[in-house]
């Protein structure tokens, strides 16, 4: 199987473009979570990102959705949620290419360093609403459509 077509390519180089945007500043989860998560003295968190690759159509020009889930805890008027959503937004665009979006290097991951063998680009972003749970948390699930060349 071609590189490109590879699972395990893409998701790897999807989560490396995200850690290396943002991983330092947030709680990024790359599965599903079943409780609050905590953090090193046992304190649940108080915001935290759950992201995960989502359908898959492989062609010479593939797709897939990036569903990326945030959560916030004691938010009251929505403003952490809200600041979250611009830290995503942020990192899927850039202001000075042509078409306003960054492109993500996708690597093959199998080879030692990684080699870069082409790129992925986002194509749209859908926010879905805030919606609320009985815990006070509050969740908002962005969909971020990407697209990149293979060999079918």
């Amino acid at each position: 199987m071609d590189s490109t077509l590879k699972e395990t390519n893409l998701k790897r180089s999807i989560r490396k473009f995200i850690i290396d945007g943002i991983g330092s500043t947030q709680n990024l989860f790359f599965d599903y979570l079943y409780d609050v998560p905590v953090d090193n003295q046992g304190i649940k968190l108080t915001n935290w990102i759950m992201i995960e690759i989502g359908r898959k159509e492989l062609d010479t020009v593939s797709t897939t959705t990036v569903i990326i889930d945030l959560f916030t805890r004691g938010d009251k008027e929505g403003d952490k949620i809200s600041e979250l959503t611009d830290v995503i937004n942020a990192l899927f665009r850039d202001e000075n290419s042509n078409t306003g979006n960054v492109r993500i290097p996708f690597f093959d991951t199998e080879s030692s360093p990684w080699d870069e063998i082409g790129g992925i680009v986002p194509i749209s972003i859908f926010e879905g609403e805030n919606v609320p749970l009985d815990d006070k948390t509050k969740i908002r699930s962005l969909q971020v459509e990407l697209k990149w060349g293979a060999k079918a």
